[in-house]
């Protein structure tokens, strides 16, 4: 049955990527018709804004868009098959935090860095992100299975992107590198669209001519094995080739994050496992939703500005994400048998609920006490009773307490 209708639905992705690809070109603080496009593009006129606007600012923007999309999109199905792993996806397994970190290393050392040389360092820092998931999964027998590489990633992912954001405060560039971070395309020009579409190009081509044997390696080791398939070559072919995308679109647009995650889940509820089948769609649906994001991001806001790229697609992505989760409620990621968890403590439960409340009210005393301004116990207890001074009502009432509060909460 899916099979039979898959022509139809990879010709409906297509319409519907048509239609947000028409809305991307059109839609924006400069009111352009369907009539006034045709003449933009083929009768370019530099003395009308609306073949400036149209042929130089949104054309470039969203063929950026849809090639970042597409990218991260054939990245997640490739990535979930060769692993076996549901969750796996550029920002699950270190891809995009990797080249996030060497990419802002890269501009501290070298602010006045080539278009082409970033790209290249995005390229080295997706390695050793990816790397870096593998030597943490591999420090554990059995690392390789898709619950650790999981937990792996996620560890690996969290210290990159604290590395990055301890980068941006260092030096200041919390302004200039927050939109980046946070994943965004604005300020495209066709020189940007030129140099990663080649990279896009032989990545999504590769990727889909691996598509057979990534689909049997999908099945497992030992089914591969028998039909003769070389998996390590398949391997680590298809990680290069992710390695391609991924440090391509994270160049450009900074880690969006998502698109690699929940695009595959929802090609593969439509034409199944096959990934001759789920790749293409991924790459139509991928950019589709990448671009609508990006209209989304731009409109949002109306005149005042417009959203992050990677907000937008964090907000349709995490349903999707909770979705996951809890289809795989009762069984592990790996499909084995749930493990009862055993306590590796004597400790009753009440006394340790006692000791972490015990630690949590020391924590919470030597928080109000210490700081830019030091406060003594007298003048805390005088304080918080209603009695303190200007000043010392200022640093803890306005300060220090709804830090500590908000901090609990997080």
């Amino acid at each position: 049955m899916k099979s039979h209708a898959f022509p139809f639905q990879l010709l409906a992705a297509a319409s519907l990527l048509t239609v947000i690809v028409l809305a991307s070109v059109l839609v924006g603080p400069t009111l352009v018709s369907v009539s006034e496009l045709i003449p933009a593009l083929f009768w370019h006129d530099g003395s009308r804004d609306v073949h400036l606007v149209l042929r130089d600012i949104r054309l470039p923007r969203t063929l950026l868009t849809m090639m970042v999309g597409a990218g991260l999109a054939a990245s997640g199905a490739a990535m979930q098959a060769v692993t076996r792993n549901p969750l796996a996806g550029p920002s699950i397994m270190g891809l995009s935090g990797g080249s996030a970190l060497a990419s802002l290393m890269a501009l501290i050392a070298w602010p006045h860095m080539s278009y082409n040389a970033s790209i290249l360092v995005t390229f080295l820092g997706a390695g050793l992100g990816y790397g870096s998931v593998l030597g943490v999964a591999s420090l554990v027998p059995g690392g390789f299975s898709p619950t650790r590489l999981a937990l792996a990633g996620a560890v690996v992912s969290a210290l990159f992107s604290a590395l990055t954001q301890g980068l941006i405060i260092a030096y200041g560039m919390s302004g200039s590198m927050l939109y980046w971070t946070v994943g965004g395309i604005t300020n495209v020009t066709w020189e940007q669209v030129l140099a990663i579409g080649p990279c896009c190009a032989t990545g999504l081509a590769g990727l889909c001519w691996l598509a057979p044997g990534m689909t049997i390696l999908s099945l497992g080791d030992e089914v591969a094995l028998n039909l003769g398939l070389n998996s390590a070559r398949i391997r680590v072919a298809s990680t290069l080739l992710v390695l391609l995308l991924t440090g391509a679109a994270v160049a450009v647009a900074g880690p969006v994050s998502f698109i690699g995650l929940m695009t595959p889940h929802v090609c593969r509820l439509l034409v199944g496992a096959d990934l001759r089948r789920v790749l293409p769609l991924s790459i139509l649906l991928g950019a589709g939703l990448t671009t609508l994001s990006d209209v989304l991001a731009r409109t949002l806001l109306g005149t005042r500005g417009e959203l992050p790229l990677g907000v937008v697609t964090a907000v349709l992505g995490a349903p999707c994400f909770l979705w996951l989760i809890r289809s795989q409620r009762g069984q592990r990621l790996d499909r084995e048998v749930p493990v009862t968890p055993q306590s590796r403590t004597s400790w009753p439960p009440e006394r340790a609920f006692s000791v972490i409340i015990g630690l949590l009210a020391i924590v919470l005393c030597l928080s109000l006490q210490h700081g830019r301004a030091e406060l003594s116990w007298s003048s805390i207890g005088r304080t918080l009773l209603g009695g303190g001074s200007a000043e010392e009502n200022l640093v803890l009432w306005s300060i220090r307490i709804p830090r500590l509060v908000f901090a609990m909460l997080v």
